[in-house]
């Protein structure tokens, strides 16, 4: 071993001493860059036995081809050819099968240096290659692999290619397609013809060619009596099969100019006899493999077809043709979509869609004369023959949607997603065939649910979720098949109404849709009370209670289900009590009881009570009885009952109230709510540590304001009295949310209330403001600190009590902040509106208190002695100065609304005030914040003359050109 191989061993072995190993790297790298170095690489490439020296020295040719060919001289070239095919002759033959790699990159080196030097430099190459075929094994194996590597490294069209090497490429097919392909491809059949019994391997190559070079080769090469007995042969044969059907299908997908001759080649291939006889239970990888054979076969005739109509050429013959062999397509892809592998099924899906999506084009070409063709286009045609495919097909569709029996212990993240992909597709051809027959599919359906609910105590959860499944499928199909299948859908909700198919604890967390379907379908019910009893009434059956679904569908169908209220009341009766230990959930109750509200509160006047007062007297007797005995005395932290009771209670009373916000059903209804009212005012003064029973007290006054009207206002002091002392924030800011809820509704009728409470209310909003002096100007955000609940509770508040000083100014309720009893107090509430105006990084806030201050500025400008200095000396620097500072970014999106309000609030202002404003501006505020005489001209200017719109336009200009002043 000389000192070259041991360096190339030891760079090779990672194990080696780390400095030595670098030395011998750097060597090995002096010998590659040598610009002789590729010579002596070739020659000991020839001549030594170790794998590793005889790997590194090809890999220094490769380099030497790839990047330093064109320097080199003819003679060299051609020493170079000579070597390789030398190499091939006469060194392959004893090769060692462990040479595997050293082949694989030998191939490479030929396919590379072929495509430096064909066909201008070395036109005899594939000559010279196949010449050598005669050597034996060896060398057809070396033919076969250089061949891969010439179309992975020069023709594959999915590999990318800049266009000068696109270019080269077609150069190349063009002339092999010239000179060498037909002795190319008579290598290949001699080589499949000589070893398709002896050795494997080749023949797996050779296929492998065969299908690399299809899509570009003269057809007619590979499309032969030659050729198709032996890949026909070879599906018989487990090795090869799967090779000899891609070949098939790179026959039958190869692109040809005339649709005939591609309708012919199909015929000549007998594709479905030659596959009639595969095994279903066979290697589900070629079955997939044969499965997209069919699939793109008929793909390529529904393609054909078409095309042929397009040119006119509808030759009867050829159509005809061309429709029995899709015919037969059709019916061997059924086996195929019939196979328990989804892949299997999968892989001839599109042209099963694609056959289905035709069916009404292809149809009219029904063993019809040449003649008939114009006239037959006109006109849609499912044949009976079709409907026999649809029938063969829908027990498939209906098989392939099914859960297997032990799915869930099967359960998959990555199978569950494969598996409702597949189901997808499915429901896509099960609508798709809607669009050819209705009647049938909803045969179908309707005769698969009758099965599995007649043999219900038989039947696997899988068999019954795939019936309810089918049926919800299909009731989203297309409108113009759902139109005709009224009857068909009212029989089937009959169906599951009547049956206990919902019984099963898996049905009742799966089959949520099927009352999702009588919410959509329920119109389709036939017109019979039982029947629609027994749906209604299936809702509540102690099997199944889909509540809010049975909300929605009140609501949507409230005419046509009052009717049945006493049914449906009985149903229920159950589910009304407040303790429910766990029979239904909170939620589910909160939905009846807003599906009854909507049901009793629909009623004419005088038919309300008698279904009113057996839901509202349990709750009324027994919160009365809680609150007597102070029965929440007797329970403990851990087990709240009778607290707990209360507040659901006050929810079951205030959902239920929803459906009695209609002013003539007001008298009727008004004394069980106002019951529960009077009773519920008292809890915040029994229990003033319960913080969501004062919440719940001040959500049900909320629901009050619709249900009583204005007969709620005589218990608002009542529950300020007793809600509003100690309360905490969240309940402060649900005590504003409801005074401005109150404010907006009854407007001036509140003022007497408003002016009764103002002052205690502002001052417990003061006192929660003092609390957090230090964050008040200057809003907590993510990201920079922590923020804490008790801060954003502060916020929220702020934001409400703004929302309460607007409607109130909204509202005409102006006066109560200058009564008697709250002048003290405006002071500080204007300066906690001024306050709001500087909060730019809460933009709503701010464009709110500015918007605050002017409806202040319109009522009270001219009408309130000294109102008018404190705007110029308090307001007016706020809406033109401040945004003058460092604070104020004009890049910011939202600032964009604050300055149109300040921009308007300046309008307003000089409307008001007149040229007093004009004056103070131009005379004194203007040359304060350092504007020259004639830029304070030029902005007053602007003020009065601009209409609006063009005043924000300037204002925004001049406070861009203002700060870059500033800047400088």
């Amino acid at each position: 071993m000389d000192e070259f191989e041991s360096a190339v061993l030891v760079s090779f072995n990672p194990t080696a001493d780390a400095v030595l190993r670098q030395k011998a790297s750097e060597y090995c790298e002096a010998v590659k860059v040598n610009p002789e170095g590729w010579k002596f690489c070739l020659e000991k490439f020839l001549n030594t036995k170790t794998i590793e020296v005889r790997f590194f020295c090809l890999v220094v040719v490769q380099d030497t081809i790839q990047y330093r060919h064109d320097s080199l001289p003819p003679v060299d070239q051609a020493n170079l050819r000579t070597a390789l095919l030398r190499y091939i002759a006469e060194h392959l033959p004893n090769a060692q099968a462990t040479e595997t790699p050293l082949k694989n990159k030998f191939a490479q080196i030929v396919a590379l240096l072929f495509k430096m030097e064909y066909p201008h430099n070395w036109p005899s190459f594939f000559s010279d290659i196949l010449s050598l075929l005669s050597v034996g094994t060896s060398s057809v194996d070396i033919f076969l692999r250089i061949m891969s590597n010439i179309d992975d490294e020069i023709i594959n069209q999915d590999m990318l290619r800049n266009t000068q090497e696109v270019a080269r490429s077609t150069e190349i097919k063009d002339y092999m397609r010239e000179k060498s392909i037909v002795d190319v491809v008579s290598a290949w059949y001699q080589i499949l013809e000589m070893y398709k019994t002896s050795d494997v391997h080749i023949c797996k190559s050779c296929l492998d060619n065969i299908r690399r070079y299809i899509s570009w080769i003269d057809i007619g090469l590979i499309a032969n009596d030659r050729f198709f007995p032996l890949f026909f042969s070879f599906l018989n044969v487990e090795d090869l099969r799967e090779y000899s059907a891609s070949c098939l299908y790179e026959l039958v997908y190869k692109g040809m100019p005339d649709p005939v001759n591609k309708l012919s080649l199909v015929a000549q291939l007998k594709l479905t006899s030659v596959f009639n006889g595969l095994s279903m239970n066979d290697d589900p990888d070629f079955l997939e493999g044969v499965g997209k054979v069919i699939n793109i076969t008929g793909l390529e005739i529904i393609s054909a077809t078409k095309e042929l109509v397009a040119q006119n050429n509808t030759n009867a013959e050829v159509m005809n043709s061309a429709k029995h062999m899709l015919e037969e397509e059709f019916m061997m892809s059924l086996r195929f979509m019939d196979n328990d592998d989804d892949n299997v099924s999968q892989s001839v899906y599109p042209f099963i869609n694609g056959y289905l999506s035709s069916v009404n084009f292809l149809g009219k070409f029904s063993e019809i004369t040449t003649a008939d063709v114009s006239r037959q286009l006109k006109s849609a045609n499912v044949t009976p023959q079709v409907i026999e495919q649809l029938q063969a097909l829908l027990p498939i569709i209906r098989k392939k949607l099914t859960y297997e029996n032990d799915w869930e212990d099967k359960k998959d993240e990555e199978e569950e997603k494969f598996f409702n992909d597949l189901r997808k597709d499915l429901v896509a051809l099960l609508k798709l065939i809607m669009t050819l027959s209705p009647q049938l599919v909803a045969q179908f359906t309707l005769s698969t649910l009758q099965t599995v609910i007649t043999n219900l105590n038989s039947a696997t959860f899988p068999t019954v979720e795939v019936s309810v499944y089918m049926l919800l499928a299909i009731s989203e199909g297309p409108a113009s098949s759902i139109k005709s299948l009224e009857s068909f859908f009212g029989e089937a909700l009959v169906l599951i109404a009547n049956s206990s198919i919902l019984s099963r604890e898996k049905a009742r967390e799966n089959f949520s849709l099927i009352f999702l379907g009588y919410f959509d379908y329920i119109r389709y019910l036939p017109d019979n009370p039982d029947v629609l009893k027994n749906v209604l009434v299936s809702f509540f059956d102690g099997r199944s209670r889909v509540c809010y679904l049975f909300s929605r569908m009140i609501r949507s169908h409230m005419t046509q289900i009052q009717p049945f209220l006493p049914s449906i009341l009985a149903a229920v009766e159950p589910f009304l009590s407040p303790q429910q230990n766990g029979s239904i959930t909170n939620e589910d109750q909160i939905s009846i009881f807003e599906a009854l509200g909507g049901l009793i509160g629909g009623l004419p006047r005088g038919q309300q009570s008698q279904y009113i007062e057996p839901i509202m007297s349990p709750l009324i007797n027994q919160l009365d009885g809680i609150v007597a005995g102070k029965a929440w005395d007797n329970e403990t932290p851990d087990k709240p009952i009778y607290t707990t009771t209360i507040i659901q209670i006050l929810s079951l009373a205030g959902t239920i109230s929803k459906g009695f916000a209609n002013p003539a059903g007001r008298e009727e209804s008004s004394v069980w709510f106002r019951k529960i009212l009077e009773t519920s005012l008292m809890l915040p003064s029994l229990l003033p540590d319960h913080e969501e029973m004062r919440l719940k007290v001040l959500f049900y006054m909320h629901r009050m304001i619709e249900c009583l009207g204005e007969g709620v206002l005589q218990y608002v002091l009542l529950l300020i009295e007793r809600s509003l002392p100690n309360c905490t924030q969240k309940a402060f800011y649900e005590f504003v949310r409801l005074l401005n809820q109150l404010s907006s509704r009854f407007k001036e009728t509140m003022v007497p209330v408003v002016d009764a409470l103002l002052p205690q209310l502002t001052q417990q909003f003061f006192s929660y403001m003092e609390q957090v002096p230090k964050i008040v100007t200057n809003p907590p955000t993510e990201g920079e600190r922590t923020v804490s609940e008790f801060e954003r509770d502060i916020f929220e508040v702020r934001k409400q009590y703004y929302s309460f000083v607007g409607i109130l100014l909204n509202n005409g309720m102006c006066g109560v902040f200058r009564s008697a009893a709250n002048v003290g107090y405006l002071n500080s509430v204007l300066q906690c509106v001024l306050q709001g105006c500087r909060e730019y990084r809460d933009i709503q806030s701010c464009k709110s208190c500015i918007i605050i201050m002017r409806k202040f500025a319109e009522n009270w400008i001219g009408n309130v002695p000294g109102f008018n200095q404190f705007l110029y000396e308090e307001y007016v620097p706020l809406i033109i100065g401040e945004p003058l500072g460092p604070n104020f970014d004009l890049n910011d999106a939202g600032v964009s609304l604050v300055i149109t309000e300040m921009a308007t609030s300046q309008k307003t202002l000089l409307t008001r005030c007149g040229a007093e404003f004009a004056n103070y501006l131009n005379s004194i505020y203007l040359p304060s914040i350092g504007c020259t005489p004639d830029v304070s001209r030029e902005y007053v200017m602007r003020l009065e003359g601009s209409q609006p719109k063009e005043f924000r336009t300037a204002f925004y200009t001049f406070l861009q050109s203002w700060k870059k002043i500033k800047k400088r």
